[in-house]
């Protein structure tokens, strides 16, 4: 179990990866209107914008479910109603442990925020049958939202000929209360949401020109973990593929089993403290939402799921294995950054640089050490060895520990998560490390004071590139060829894979194998900076030797 300033550190850090709110610009929009769509709850309005000389139609804040506090959503109901789906809907409530302000403005927050977008080709509708593709965000369960200018999916659909759908989900509180007056299996209600909004998908998709039987998820941190919660327990829709990018729900080197004692000390805070808990939980239904919001941000609360084992297993990558492969049988894309940990690392080493402009590293020990993952055996020789990386230079000290995050939370579960899929259900798994770095994406993320001038591709660096939203940075430094280039190789291969999962005829990428040769791609390597090269996992994996026994199937860290 982490301590809160861990668990609210991951947090912030994770709201912070990728968000950049001061730069990211709205989507632009012409003046044209596509044609309404028709559906049972109403006729949809939506707006167009143009890519390329390309033409895309959006459909934004889409009402799929309304619910009430805590509780599993209802799917919205027939109407003949006019729909105004041009601007992204309000986004659920956040709760912001980490940072002191919201990078993510761009929408107001509302508990009625369970909206879709859709995103088409102009001729989707009347060609129908394209590819959908569903975007799930991340933000550790505690932020975020499908309204951001990085997810906008236009790209996609001009460039890819396929349809992006993206949606919101209830998160924190919200979304996973752990109220004892809630049945475990109605406690995670954010990822019922979820479960909801691909039934509406696999029922109107049809209406703007989706093919139903061609739905393939992607989700990156958070929403990776969602989609193999997804692939593990499949939903009531048919899922034809799955993208993780940067996460995943099967290992983890510690979990989090206290929601129960955090949903406590929420009601004791806000006088709602009942030793009947069907009336504690009514009294929290009806507290003012940006009262709790600030309670839980004051007492540095997060709240993630229960193991119901219908939304999250409590051992799924072993139930994966015992039980003959219990989950989807279907393709599976994963992969890692190259220097995921840095996002986390940095406001670490920022915090310890002492008056004299010096990274303390007993300050930076006592940290690493209250994480409670390392062997009490080992605890005692932290500090030198972070002197000893410090003796070479400040990079080269979060550099290198940030590898070791990278390892640990991410690359080798990814690995485990790769191979465990293969066993249990033999369909193709590729896995991709990407690698490349941009001067307009790094800036916000630096530490001056240290001459740390690049952390490489930290989390979630690779979104703008794969959804070709890049030029999102463009007010920090223009777009580069070599990034722009990037982005077309990369959501190629996105899309290809949504096309076809089971072959998506990839040049240069081959699927993962047992004997962990010439199985995976790197995008943005040294060798290929604006594209792609082969690669094996030995070349990689080698660390995960070690922290593969630190890992265990139980709730993920990261959530």
């Amino acid at each position: 179990m982490y301590p809160k300033k861990w668990k609210s550190a991951v947090v912030a850090a994770v709201a912070a990866a990728g968000l950049a709110g001061n730069v990211v610009a709205s989507p632009t929009s012409t003046s044209t209107s596509p044609a309404p769509v028709t559906l049972t709850q109403g006729v949809v309005h939506g707006t167009s914008t143009m890519l390329a000389d390309t033409t895309v139609n959006k459909y934004l804040g889409i009402p799929y479910a309304h619910a009430t506090r805590f509780e599993k959503a209802i799917s919205v109901g027939a109407s003949g109603a006019d729909i105004d789906a041009t601007q992204w809907g309000d986004k659920c409530p956040q709760t912001n442990t980490g940072s002191a302000a919201m990078l993510d403005g761009e929408v107001d927050d509302s508990e009625d925020c369970l909206f879709v977008n859709v995103y088409a080709p102009e001729t989707a509708a009347s060609v129908g049958n394209k590819t959908v593709l569903v975007w799930i965000y991340g933000g550790g369960l505690q932020t975020g939202n499908s309204g951001r200018a990085e997810y906008d999916g236009s790209s996609f659909a001009a460039n890819q000929d396929i349809i992006l759908v993206s949606f919101n989900y209830r998160l924190n509180v919200f979304g996973f209360s752990n109220s004892p007056a809630i049945a475990a299996e109605d406690t995670n209600v954010g990822f019922w949401d979820q479960r909801l909004a691909l039934e509406w998908i696999y029922a109107n998709i049809g209406a703007f020109g989706g093919n139903r039987d061609s739905i393939v998820l992607m989700g990156e941190s958070s929403g990776a973990a969602s989609v193999d919660r997804l692939v593990v327990n499949p939903p009531n829709v048919p899922i034809h593929g799955a993208i993780m990018q940067s996460g995943q729900a099967s290992v983890s080197a510690s979990a989090d089993h206290t929601g129960v004692q955090k949903w406590t000390e929420l009601a004791t805070a806000v006088k709602c403290s009942n030793d009947d808990a069907a009336a504690e939980l009514s009294c929290m239904q009806a507290v003012n939402a940006t009262v709790l919001q600030q309670t839980v941000e004051q007492l540095s609360l997060n709240f993630f799921p229960v193991n119901d084992n219908i939304t999250q297993s409590g051992t799924p990558l072993v139930d994966a294995i015992k039980e003959g492969g219990k989950g989807a049988h279907i393709p599976l894309m994963v992969g890692t950054n190259a220097y995921e940990g840095s996002l986390f690392v940095a406001p670490y080493l920022q915090s310890a640089i002492d008056a004299s402009g010096n990274v303390n590293t007993s300050m930076l020990a006592t940290t690493i050490e209250s994480f409670g993952i390392l062997p009490d055996a080992i605890s005692g020789v932290v500090k030198p060895f972070l002197d000893s990386l410090l003796l070479i230079s400040p990079s080269h000290l979060l550099m290198s520990l940030s590898t070791i995050v990278t390892s640990l939370i991410f690359k080798c579960p990814a690995k485990e998560v790769a191979h465990a899929h293969l066993y249990a259900s033999d369909m193709p798994v590729y896995r991709y490390l990407y690698s490349a770095t941009f001067d307009n994406t790094q800036q916000g993320h630096l530490i001056p004071a240290l001459d740390i001038t690049n952390i490489g591709a930290y989390h979630s660096a690779e979104i703008p590139i794969v959804f070709g939203t890049y030029s999102v940075y463009d007010s920090v430094s223009p777009s580069t060829e070599d990034q722009k280039a990037l982005s077309r190789v990369m959501q190629t291969h996105w899309a290809d894979f949504a096309k076809n999962p089971s072959n998506p005829g990839f040049e240069e990428w081959n699927r993962v194998s047992h004997s962990h040769t010439h199985d995976m791609a790197c995008f943005g390597c040294d060798a290929a900076p604006a594209g792609i090269k082969s690669m094996s996992e030995w070349e990689i994996d080698g660390d995960c030797l070690l922290f593969d026994t630190l890992l265990k199937a139980d709730k993920p860290l990261f959530k």
